[in-house]
């Protein structure tokens, strides 16, 4: 009888391990190869701020509304799919452990639907994302991603959009609202840096008062954070992440990829000083440089 016991024991471990072995090794090959592939594609993202026809205004963070609608047409005939900044993070965190089936099976699709994946992004909450942004968004079905400073659109400057705005970007379906502090950017970046140093406490409470007040004013709870002036280090991220924050966002000059070290989104700036055709061919440069 003991025997019996022995020998039927050690067949259902063998058992569990030739299916524990089987789920792991023997996988959707085709869907793995596509994962395998999807890691490799570079992605840029760009940065917008202010939509301006006033040549007063023009600088290096100005387009006018004929770039824009340039710039959006250009992407699509260069064949992106916009997508949102808080989808990358999540295939980024897929790609940590690919091998899973559960993990390359998802990197897989992302990839199959966004075979080249771009991130458009507007910074602060200038009025031109509500008339210009959002009716390009409709027009081309684009996926738009929008950083709010909360004080900026409460002292209901009329440069900015109000919360009536923001809420009408939300409920498009195709715009991602995300926090960029609520009052902070207000300081210049040699007031900002020190603080992350000395009162980290201060900047983390001023970034959870714009959630809360973008949630309140919205319904939205924003986990994606964009950095004033790009300003940030590795104390700071592991404080927000800590905080409930999944996506942060920089102002480094670099394309990403879903398998790279970086913890926030590179970004190329766009002004009204370069051609759409010539930044786009920056872009695409940037994208097959090896």
């Amino acid at each position: 009888m003991l025997k019996k016991i022995i020998a039927l024991t050690l067949v259902m471990i063998m058992l569990f391990s030739t299916n524990a072995f089987a789920s792991t090794f023997f996988i959707d090959s085709r869907a793995f190869i596509e994962a395998r592939k999807g890691v490799m594609v570079k992605i840029p993202a760009l940065m917008y701020h202010k939509v301006s026809d006033n040549p007063a205004e023009f600088n290096d963070f100005v387009v006018t509304s004929q770039m824009l609608a340039e710039d959006f047409a250009e992407i699509k005939a260069r064949g992106y799919s916009p997508v949102f900044a808080s989808e990358y993070f999540e295939i980024k965190k897929h790609t940590e452990n690919l091998l899973d089936n559960h993990n390359y099976k998802i990197v897989a699709e992302f990839f199959r639907k966004n075979p080249k994946p771009i991130i458009i992004t507007f910074d602060d909450g200038y009025k031109g994302i509500y008339t210009n942004a959002l009716p390009l968004m409709k027009e081309y079905n684009f996926k738009v991603n929008f950083y709010i400073c909360g004080e900026l659109i409460d002292k209901m400057n009329p440069e900015y959009c109000t919360w009536e705005e923001i809420k009408a970007l939300n409920e498009s379906g195709l715009a991602e609202i995300g926090n960029h502090t609520y009052a902070l950017h207000a300081k210049t970046r040699d007031e900002l840096a020190p603080m992350y140093q000395s009162d980290f406490s201060a900047i983390l409470a001023d970034i959870n008062k714009n959630r809360a007040v973008i949630k309140e004013k919205t319904g939205i709870d924003s986990t994606v954070f964009s950095f004033p002036y790009g300003l940030y280090d590795i104390n700071a991220i592991a404080g927000l992440k800590n905080a409930g924050y999944r996506a942060f966002i920089s102002t480094d000059f670099r394309v990403n990829r879903v398998d790279d070290k970086h913890v926030t989104l590179g970004r190329f700036n766009r002004d009204s000083q370069v051609s759409t055709k010539d930044f786009f061919d920056l872009v695409d440069r940037k994208c097959n440089e090896i």
